[in-house]
Formats: structure tokens, sequence, C-alpha cells
């Protein structure tokens, strides 16, 4: 069975190409702050991601979660959880990506 673990060098390299790819996402989220448990602007951007990257997930209900799973089998499993929602604070930074509207 060949070794499918990347190496170090390759495994950076391929970060590294993601990495435009990653900012854009973060900016895009970055600029629809929702507080709260009904996140239906960072539901929406993030279930078109996963349908442009075909992977199945299920929106939780009133919008305040997604569970996705990537992969399947009997082999170890990662759990990941991020949280979606933002702090209620008003952004003044002048960044391009900055929060619209009031969180």
């Amino acid at each position: 069975m060949a070794n499918s673990i990347p190496n170090r060098e390759d495994l950076c390299q391929a970060i590294e190409a993601m990495q435009p790819a990653i900012l854009e996402r973060y900016h895009a989220l970055h600029r629809i702050p929702e507080v709260g448990l009904s996140l239906p602007k960072t539901v929406a951007y993030v279930t078109a991601q996963l349908d442009a990257l075909s992977i199945p997930y299920e929106v939780l209900p009133e919008n305040s979660g997604i569970v996705a799973v990537l992969g399947s089998g009997s082999g170890p499993v990662i759990g990941i959880r991020a949280d979606m929602d933002a702090l209620a604070v008003k952004e003044d930074s002048g960044l391009p990506f900055a929060a619209e509207g009031d969180a």
C-alpha cells in the first residue's frame, strides 16, 4: 500500500496554493457579521461553498449551524467545530473587508 501522507514540503506548497481562496472566504464571512443563533447570511454563504465543493451537509434548525461530513469509513475520525456568530461591535477599521452593518 502506497504512503498517502504528503511530505512536509508538498503539504506546505498545497497550503500556500490555497491561501488566496482561504483569505477570500475569510474576508467574505467577515463582511457579514451576525449575532446570536440565527445566522441566515452566514449559513447561506457556507452552504454555497459546500455546494461548490460537492460536500453534503445538513443545516440545523433556525439556521443555527451546519453539519458537514467529509469522507466515510471505519478509520479514525476528526471533528471540527467553529463558531459562526459575530461579536456585537461596530467595526471602524477602514479595511476593504470590514464588517458591513452592525453586528
